[in-house]
């Protein structure tokens, strides 16, 4: 059995095994402490991980083709301030260009075609044998 004085000393004194435990309560708190911050830490990883794996596992957004606006022959042309030649935005055979023309100050368009197997070359401004890299020689299949 232990004496009642050395109990004493152990609860509550000012011994060396007071601080010895004040020294390990203290210690055991901030481990606890993080453990906490590092559960938290893996938490709010797998949060991210769960997170980005159900954004990405999403379909993409469908094209909003009302609020976009239409390519019109008319509206490239009002841009220019001489007569010019520029592609058919609304061919992708580029068989036809658009030819851009400027009378006492008005701008006027017109669609024009190409001769038969040819294509416009926008770079070049002109009809040309060749069919440009971004052009498909066969015309849309509806």
């Amino acid at each position: 059995m232990i004496p009642f004085s050395k109990i004493g000393k152990i609860g509550g004194g000012t011994g060396h095994s007071s601080n010895y435990l004040r020294a390990r309560r203290s210690s055991d708190a901030s481990q606890s402490e993080r453990q906490w911050v590092k559960l938290i830490m893996w938490l709010r990883i797998m949060f991210i991980l769960l997170l980005a794996h159900c954004l990405s596992a999403l379909p993409a957004p469908e094209f909003d083709d009302q609020n976009s606006k239409t390519w019109s022959a008319e509206e490239a042309c009002s841009e220019v301030t001489i007569t010019t030649l520029m592609e058919n935005q609304a061919d992708p055979t580029c068989r036809t260009y658009v030819y851009c023309y400027v009378v006492n100050g008005s701008v006027y368009s017109l669609i024009r075609s190409c001769k038969s197997n040819q294509y416009f070359d926008h770079n070049l401004k002109m009809c040309r044998s060749e069919v440009p890299a971004e052009c498909s020689a066969e015309a849309p299949t509806n």
